[in-house]
């Protein structure tokens, strides 16, 4: 039930990624998971979530 919700939200972030390449890297960053945080997840949660896809 959850999985189109996931998979939308992740398209949307890996386009966004590609948009952010050219920008330099320093902490890891994991725009998915960020985005089930702001969405109300807790870290712990989100990364559950990410496990399961």
């Amino acid at each position: 039930m959850l999985e189109p919700l996931l998979l939308d939200m992740r398209n949307s972030l890996e386009a966004e990624e590609f948009q952010n390449e050219a920008k330099p890297s320093g902490i890891k960053f994991d725009p998915l998971k960020e985005d089930l945080i702001r969405r109300g997840f807790t870290a712990e949660e989100a990364e559950e979530w990410l496990q399961m896809l």
